[in-house]
């Protein structure tokens, strides 16, 4: 289990900002899909009482520190993510959208089929289509940091599904402290 090398991430405080997702970036989602999980974020970390600024600890090969930045919330946006569960696990994925491109030069290229273990397939973007070079697999916590390593834990097994050749990165992220723990396998 490898984890990620970020000290050269780790040499200055970074800025993770949502609204970056808003433009559908990175290239395998949509614009509506990045808004949503930025948004889902957003109200996860309002939720746990944080504003915008909030530090999130990135627990790779070093410790890392993100700032995390959003526009403010639409009135409706309480509303829409009611459903905490579910809410979970967009915001989780945009954190982990930017995390990918933070950590790795590859990007989101495509959402992953049911049942292989994987949430997304991760690439270059210069490989042919639908040649994935590695794979992402994401969790998230509303509130408990006591439940990221099971979580972990959990995900790494999931992920042998679709072992194979590729490697895959984790990334279970924790909205209450805030934190994300994100591994290579």
């Amino acid at each position: 289990m490898d984890l990620i090398d970020c000290r050269q991430v780790a040499k200055k405080k970074s800025n993770l900002d949502l609204s970056k997702l808003n433009g559908g970036s990175p290239p395998g989602i949509s614009p509506a899909l990045g808004q949503f999980a930025a948004e889902a974020a957003g109200v996860l970390l309002e939720h746990n009482k944080h504003k915008a600024g909030v530090e999130m600890r990135v627990l790779a090969s070093a410790p890392t520190r993100y700032e995390i930045s959003w526009a403010g919330l639409h009135a409706s946006a309480r509303t829409t993510h009611k459903d905490l569960p579910a809410a979970v696990e967009y915001g989780a994925y945009g954190i982990a959208f930017l995390l990918v491109e933070e950590f790795t030069t590859l990007k989101v290229i495509e959402r992953s089929a049911k049942k292989t273990g994987i949430d997304y397939w991760l690439g270059t973007g210069k490989e042919p289509l639908f040649q994935a070079t590695a794979r992402l697999e994401v969790s998230g916590i509303v509130n408990g940091e006591d439940k990221v390593d099971e979580r972990v834990k959990d995900k790494m097994k999931q992920s042998d599904r679709s072992k194979g050749k590729l490697p895959a990165f984790i990334a279970v992220v924790e909205f209450g402290q805030p934190m994300c723990v994100f591994k290579k396998r």
